[in-house]
Protein backbone atom coordinates (compact mmCIF):
# COMPACT_ATOMS: atom_id res chain seq x y z
CA UNK A 1 0.00 0.00 0.00
CA UNK A 2 2.52 2.27 0.77
CA UNK A 3 4.49 1.32 -2.29
CA UNK A 4 1.34 2.69 -4.30
CA UNK A 5 0.76 5.84 -2.85
CA UNK A 6 4.07 6.94 -2.98
CA UNK A 7 3.85 6.35 -6.81
CA UNK A 8 0.71 8.86 -6.49
CA UNK A 9 2.78 10.88 -5.35
CA UNK A 10 5.28 10.92 -7.46
CA UNK A 11 2.51 11.27 -10.18
CA UNK A 12 1.37 14.38 -8.59
CA UNK A 13 5.00 15.50 -8.84
CA UNK A 14 4.76 14.45 -12.46
CA UNK A 15 1.52 16.36 -12.63
CA UNK A 16 3.56 19.50 -11.77
CA UNK A 17 5.82 19.09 -14.18
CA UNK A 18 2.98 18.45 -17.03
CA UNK A 19 2.03 22.57 -16.11
CA UNK A 20 5.63 22.88 -17.70
CA UNK A 21 5.28 20.64 -19.67
CA UNK A 22 3.30 18.99 -22.54
CA UNK A 23 -0.60 20.39 -22.73
CA UNK A 24 -3.27 17.81 -22.36
CA UNK A 25 -4.44 15.72 -24.87
CA UNK A 26 -7.40 13.63 -25.52
CA UNK A 27 -7.52 10.01 -27.66
CA UNK A 28 -10.75 10.91 -29.34
CA UNK A 29 -9.54 14.50 -30.09
CA UNK A 30 -11.82 14.84 -33.00
CA UNK A 31 -13.84 15.86 -30.72
CA UNK A 32 -12.39 17.98 -29.19
CA UNK A 33 -11.44 20.45 -32.48
CA UNK A 34 -10.37 23.79 -30.76
CA UNK A 35 -7.89 22.46 -28.58
CA UNK A 36 -6.28 20.71 -31.97
CA UNK A 37 -6.31 23.45 -34.00
CA UNK A 38 -8.47 26.25 -34.45
CA UNK A 39 -8.61 26.76 -38.31
CA UNK A 40 -11.05 23.68 -37.29
CA UNK A 41 -13.76 25.94 -36.24
CA UNK A 42 -16.85 26.06 -38.36
CA UNK A 43 -15.32 23.57 -40.86
CA UNK A 44 -18.11 20.99 -41.41
CA UNK A 45 -21.40 20.39 -42.64
CA UNK A 46 -24.32 22.51 -40.64
CA UNK A 47 -25.05 25.21 -38.56
CA UNK A 48 -23.98 24.88 -35.28
CA UNK A 49 -21.72 22.16 -33.35
CA UNK A 50 -22.35 21.96 -29.63
CA UNK A 51 -19.80 19.03 -28.00
CA UNK A 52 -17.72 17.63 -24.54
CA UNK A 53 -15.36 15.39 -23.95
CA UNK A 54 -14.85 13.30 -20.67
CA UNK A 55 -11.34 11.73 -19.99
CA UNK A 56 -10.55 9.62 -16.66
CA UNK A 57 -7.02 8.57 -16.33
CA UNK A 58 -4.90 6.47 -13.75
CA UNK A 59 -7.99 5.35 -11.79
CA UNK A 60 -6.14 2.30 -10.97
CA UNK A 61 -3.38 4.33 -9.23
CA UNK A 62 -5.36 6.86 -6.74
CA UNK A 63 -9.18 7.19 -6.49
CA UNK A 64 -8.57 11.01 -7.73
CA UNK A 65 -6.90 11.02 -10.48
CA UNK A 66 -7.06 12.56 -13.71
CA UNK A 67 -10.08 13.92 -14.62
CA UNK A 68 -10.46 16.27 -17.39
CA UNK A 69 -14.04 17.78 -19.15
CA UNK A 70 -13.69 19.50 -21.88
CA UNK A 71 -16.65 21.81 -23.39
CA UNK A 72 -17.11 23.54 -27.31
CA UNK A 73 -19.72 25.30 -29.46
CA UNK A 74 -18.98 26.72 -32.94
CA UNK A 75 -20.51 27.44 -36.00
CA UNK A 76 -20.17 28.87 -39.62
CA UNK A 77 -21.74 32.36 -38.91
CA UNK A 78 -21.23 34.53 -41.87
CA UNK A 79 -20.28 34.59 -45.57
CA UNK A 80 -16.66 35.76 -45.81
CA UNK A 81 -15.79 38.35 -48.36
CA UNK A 82 -16.79 35.89 -51.49
CA UNK A 83 -19.82 34.30 -51.50
CA UNK A 84 -17.75 30.82 -51.77
CA UNK A 85 -15.75 31.51 -48.34
CA UNK A 86 -17.05 31.57 -45.01
CA UNK A 87 -16.41 33.12 -41.17
CA UNK A 88 -16.44 30.34 -38.44
CA UNK A 89 -16.20 31.29 -34.69
CA UNK A 90 -16.53 29.07 -31.33
CA UNK A 91 -15.67 29.10 -27.62
CA UNK A 92 -14.38 26.33 -25.68
CA UNK A 93 -13.40 25.65 -21.76
CA UNK A 94 -11.68 22.70 -20.16
CA UNK A 95 -13.84 22.91 -17.12
CA UNK A 96 -11.58 20.87 -14.47
CA UNK A 97 -8.03 19.04 -14.86
CA UNK A 98 -7.15 18.26 -11.63
CA UNK A 99 -5.23 15.08 -10.07
CA UNK A 100 -5.71 13.94 -7.08
CA UNK A 101 -4.91 15.03 -3.20
CA UNK A 102 -2.98 17.51 -4.11
CA UNK A 103 -6.04 19.11 -6.18
CA UNK A 104 -4.03 19.83 -8.89
CA UNK A 105 -6.37 21.81 -11.31
CA UNK A 106 -5.68 23.41 -14.85
CA UNK A 107 -8.89 25.76 -15.82
CA UNK A 108 -8.45 26.68 -20.09
CA UNK A 109 -10.76 29.11 -22.01
CA UNK A 110 -10.65 29.61 -25.48
CA UNK A 111 -12.14 32.24 -28.18
CA UNK A 112 -11.50 30.93 -32.09
CA UNK A 113 -12.00 32.37 -35.31
CA UNK A 114 -11.88 30.80 -38.70
CA UNK A 115 -11.61 32.08 -42.29
CA UNK A 116 -12.40 29.31 -44.55
CA UNK A 117 -11.08 30.42 -48.34
CA UNK A 118 -12.77 28.43 -51.07
CA UNK A 119 -10.16 27.63 -53.88
CA UNK A 120 -13.45 26.92 -56.27
CA UNK A 121 -16.92 28.02 -56.46
CA UNK A 122 -18.13 24.51 -55.25
CA UNK A 123 -16.13 24.33 -52.08
CA UNK A 124 -14.33 21.50 -52.85
CA UNK A 125 -10.70 22.65 -51.86
CA UNK A 126 -10.58 24.79 -48.60
CA UNK A 127 -7.54 26.87 -47.64
CA UNK A 128 -8.59 28.00 -43.98
CA UNK A 129 -6.76 30.42 -41.08
CA UNK A 130 -7.50 30.02 -38.04
CA UNK A 131 -6.98 32.09 -34.25
CA UNK A 132 -7.26 30.78 -31.38
CA UNK A 133 -7.14 33.50 -28.08
CA UNK A 134 -6.92 31.29 -24.28
CA UNK A 135 -6.69 31.73 -21.10
CA UNK A 136 -5.35 29.25 -18.57
CA UNK A 137 -5.23 29.16 -14.37
CA UNK A 138 -3.24 26.62 -12.84
CA UNK A 139 -2.98 25.60 -8.95
CA UNK A 140 -2.75 23.18 -6.08
CA UNK A 141 -3.68 22.46 -2.64
CA UNK A 142 -1.52 21.58 0.05
CA UNK A 143 -1.18 17.85 0.61
CA UNK A 144 -1.55 16.09 4.75
CA UNK A 145 0.15 12.81 5.77
CA UNK A 146 -2.97 11.36 5.16
CA UNK A 147 -2.95 12.02 1.63
CA UNK A 148 -0.03 9.48 1.20
CA UNK A 149 1.87 7.26 3.59
CA UNK A 150 -0.61 6.76 6.10
CA UNK A 151 0.08 9.46 8.45
CA UNK A 152 2.99 8.84 10.26
CA UNK A 153 3.25 11.03 13.73
CA UNK A 154 6.30 12.78 12.65
CA UNK A 155 5.02 13.87 9.10
CA UNK A 156 6.19 12.41 5.86
CA UNK A 157 9.33 13.62 4.42
CA UNK A 158 7.88 13.51 0.74
CA UNK A 159 4.79 15.67 1.63
CA UNK A 160 6.50 18.16 3.77
CA UNK A 161 9.34 18.88 1.05
CA UNK A 162 6.17 19.12 -1.54
CA UNK A 163 4.21 21.76 1.26
CA UNK A 164 7.63 23.32 2.13
CA UNK A 165 8.29 24.35 -2.19
CA UNK A 166 4.20 25.61 -1.63
CA UNK A 167 4.42 27.75 1.36
CA UNK A 168 7.91 29.42 -0.08
CA UNK A 169 6.24 30.30 -3.53
CA UNK A 170 2.81 31.08 -5.42
CA UNK A 171 0.14 28.12 -5.51
CA UNK A 172 -1.46 29.38 -8.18
CA UNK A 173 -0.70 31.49 -11.46
CA UNK A 174 -1.89 32.01 -15.41
CA UNK A 175 -1.09 33.41 -18.22
CA UNK A 176 -3.09 34.36 -21.87
CA UNK A 177 -1.58 33.37 -25.30
CA UNK A 178 -2.86 33.13 -28.78
CA UNK A 179 -2.76 29.85 -31.11
CA UNK A 180 -2.74 30.48 -35.11
CA UNK A 181 -3.80 27.25 -36.99
CA UNK A 182 -3.67 26.25 -40.82
CA UNK A 183 -5.44 24.17 -42.90
CA UNK A 184 -6.08 22.11 -45.98
CA UNK A 185 -9.35 20.41 -46.68
CA UNK A 186 -10.44 18.62 -49.76
CA UNK A 187 -13.62 17.56 -50.09
CA UNK A 188 -14.86 14.89 -52.71
CA UNK A 189 -18.82 12.69 -53.44
CA UNK A 190 -17.07 10.37 -51.33
CA UNK A 191 -13.89 11.82 -49.50
CA UNK A 192 -13.32 14.37 -46.78
CA UNK A 193 -9.67 15.05 -46.05
CA UNK A 194 -7.85 17.48 -43.65
CA UNK A 195 -5.00 18.51 -42.75
CA UNK A 196 -3.06 20.91 -40.49
CA UNK A 197 -0.75 22.78 -38.35
CA UNK A 198 -0.74 24.91 -35.43
CA UNK A 199 1.19 26.67 -32.85
CA UNK A 200 0.58 26.86 -29.77
CA UNK A 201 2.50 29.60 -26.79
CA UNK A 202 3.66 31.34 -29.78
CA UNK A 203 4.32 34.63 -27.14
CA UNK A 204 6.31 31.92 -24.76
CA UNK A 205 3.60 32.76 -21.91
CA UNK A 206 5.41 33.10 -18.16
CA UNK A 207 3.87 30.53 -15.20
CA UNK A 208 4.99 31.38 -11.92
CA UNK A 209 4.53 27.95 -10.44
CA UNK A 210 7.27 26.80 -7.74
CA UNK A 211 9.26 28.76 -9.74
CA UNK A 212 9.45 31.17 -12.87
CA UNK A 213 9.00 29.12 -16.10
CA UNK A 214 8.54 30.07 -19.60
CA UNK A 215 6.09 27.88 -21.22
CA UNK A 216 7.61 26.22 -24.93
CA UNK A 217 5.46 26.61 -27.97
CA UNK A 218 3.75 23.83 -28.54
CA UNK A 219 3.49 22.63 -32.41
CA UNK A 220 0.38 19.99 -33.39
CA UNK A 221 0.27 18.32 -36.97
CA UNK A 222 -2.84 16.68 -37.49
CA UNK A 223 -5.11 14.60 -40.87
CA UNK A 224 -8.52 13.30 -40.77
CA UNK A 225 -10.00 11.28 -43.09
CA UNK A 226 -13.22 9.76 -44.25
CA UNK A 227 -13.92 7.35 -47.18
CA UNK A 228 -17.23 6.05 -47.77
CA UNK A 229 -16.02 2.74 -49.23
CA UNK A 230 -19.69 1.52 -50.48
CA UNK A 231 -23.40 2.39 -49.18
CA UNK A 232 -23.05 1.22 -46.02
CA UNK A 233 -19.18 1.18 -45.07
CA UNK A 234 -16.84 3.99 -44.40
CA UNK A 235 -13.45 4.15 -43.39
CA UNK A 236 -11.96 6.70 -41.50
CA UNK A 237 -7.55 6.71 -40.74
CA UNK A 238 -6.26 9.85 -39.11
CA UNK A 239 -2.90 11.19 -37.22
CA UNK A 240 -1.48 13.49 -34.55
CA UNK A 241 1.02 14.86 -33.26
CA UNK A 242 2.05 16.97 -31.29
CA UNK A 243 5.96 17.98 -29.70
CA UNK A 244 6.28 21.07 -27.05
CA UNK A 245 9.64 21.93 -25.18
CA UNK A 246 11.11 18.01 -24.42
CA UNK A 247 7.57 16.21 -24.71
CA UNK A 248 6.47 14.94 -27.60
CA UNK A 249 3.69 12.20 -28.99
CA UNK A 250 2.44 10.53 -32.01
CA UNK A 251 -0.59 9.25 -32.65
CA UNK A 252 -2.39 6.71 -35.78
CA UNK A 253 -5.97 5.30 -35.75
CA UNK A 254 -8.73 3.70 -37.91
CA UNK A 255 -11.75 3.55 -37.68
CA UNK A 256 -14.34 1.43 -39.34
CA UNK A 257 -18.08 2.91 -39.50
CA UNK A 258 -21.26 0.48 -40.61
CA UNK A 259 -24.71 2.21 -41.48
CA UNK A 260 -26.96 -0.39 -39.84
CA UNK A 261 -30.55 1.12 -40.34
CA UNK A 262 -30.44 3.65 -43.02
CA UNK A 263 -33.87 5.10 -42.33
CA UNK A 264 -33.42 6.15 -39.02
CA UNK A 265 -29.28 7.26 -39.75
CA UNK A 266 -27.46 4.64 -37.70
CA UNK A 267 -24.15 4.05 -37.80
CA UNK A 268 -21.94 1.91 -35.40
CA UNK A 269 -18.21 2.70 -35.34
CA UNK A 270 -15.22 1.12 -34.58
CA UNK A 271 -11.22 0.78 -34.41
CA UNK A 272 -7.99 0.78 -33.22
CA UNK A 273 -5.08 3.09 -32.57
CA UNK A 274 -1.74 3.77 -31.06
CA UNK A 275 -0.14 6.48 -29.20
CA UNK A 276 3.80 5.50 -29.90
CA UNK A 277 5.56 4.71 -26.66
CA UNK A 278 2.70 5.07 -24.38
CA UNK A 279 -0.81 2.98 -25.33
CA UNK A 280 -3.24 0.87 -27.60
CA UNK A 281 -6.37 2.82 -28.15
CA UNK A 282 -9.73 0.92 -28.16
CA UNK A 283 -12.32 3.06 -29.77
CA UNK A 284 -16.11 2.98 -30.67
CA UNK A 285 -19.12 4.74 -31.09
CA UNK A 286 -22.06 5.13 -32.57
CA UNK A 287 -23.91 7.95 -35.26
CA UNK A 288 -27.75 8.79 -34.82
CA UNK A 289 -28.41 10.92 -37.63
CA UNK A 290 -26.99 14.48 -36.46
CA UNK A 291 -25.93 13.00 -32.99
CA UNK A 292 -22.32 11.22 -32.92
CA UNK A 293 -21.32 9.59 -29.89
CA UNK A 294 -17.92 8.20 -29.44
CA UNK A 295 -15.70 5.65 -26.37
CA UNK A 296 -12.53 5.00 -25.94
CA UNK A 297 -10.10 2.92 -23.34
CA UNK A 298 -6.11 3.09 -23.15
CA UNK A 299 -4.55 0.00 -22.64
CA UNK A 300 -0.61 0.75 -21.28
CA UNK A 301 2.14 0.04 -23.04
CA UNK A 302 4.80 1.93 -21.27
CA UNK A 303 6.91 1.10 -17.92
CA UNK A 304 3.86 2.77 -16.32
CA UNK A 305 2.23 -0.28 -17.28
CA UNK A 306 3.43 -2.99 -14.68
CA UNK A 307 1.94 -0.18 -11.90
CA UNK A 308 -1.29 0.45 -13.32
CA UNK A 309 -1.84 -2.93 -14.78
CA UNK A 310 -2.20 -1.36 -18.49
CA UNK A 311 -5.15 0.14 -17.34
CA UNK A 312 -4.62 3.89 -18.58
CA UNK A 313 -7.06 6.87 -19.84
CA UNK A 314 -10.96 6.02 -20.11
CA UNK A 315 -13.30 8.86 -22.57
CA UNK A 316 -16.51 9.94 -23.06
CA UNK A 317 -17.15 11.92 -25.96
CA UNK A 318 -20.54 13.34 -27.66
CA UNK A 319 -21.43 15.81 -30.57
CA UNK A 320 -24.47 17.47 -31.78
CA UNK A 321 -24.51 19.12 -35.69
CA UNK A 322 -27.27 21.27 -35.92
CA UNK A 323 -29.34 21.90 -38.37
CA UNK A 324 -31.09 25.74 -38.71
CA UNK A 325 -33.62 26.32 -41.94
CA UNK A 326 -35.02 29.32 -43.03
CA UNK A 327 -38.22 29.12 -44.40
CA UNK A 328 -39.01 30.37 -47.76
CA UNK A 329 -40.22 33.61 -48.53
CA UNK A 330 -43.10 33.01 -50.88
CA UNK A 331 -44.70 35.98 -52.64
CA UNK A 332 -48.15 36.19 -53.30
CA UNK A 333 -49.18 35.83 -57.16
CA UNK A 334 -52.52 37.19 -58.00
CA UNK A 335 -53.97 35.52 -61.15
CA UNK A 336 -56.40 38.31 -62.88
CA UNK A 337 -58.71 36.09 -64.42
CA UNK A 338 -59.70 36.52 -68.21
CA UNK A 339 -62.54 38.68 -69.18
Amino acid sequence: MKLKNTIFLLLILACFNDAKGQDLHFTQFQFAPLTINPALTGAYYGSYRIGGIYRDQYRSVATNAFQTVDFMVDAPIMRGLRKQDWIGVGVGMDVIDKAGAAGFKRSFYRINGAYHLSLDEKQTSIFTVGLQYNTANVSFNRLTTADTRGGDANGDPDVERFNQSAMENDISDGYSDYQLGLMYNSRGQKTDFKIGVAAAKVLAPELRFVQLEEKDMRITAFGTMTMQMNDKTSFSPAFLFQTQGPASEFSIQGQMGYLIKPDKGIKLNGGLGMRFGDAIQVLAGVDIKDIRVGVSYDITISGLGGVNSNMGGFELAVAYYGQIFRKPKIKPVIVCPRL
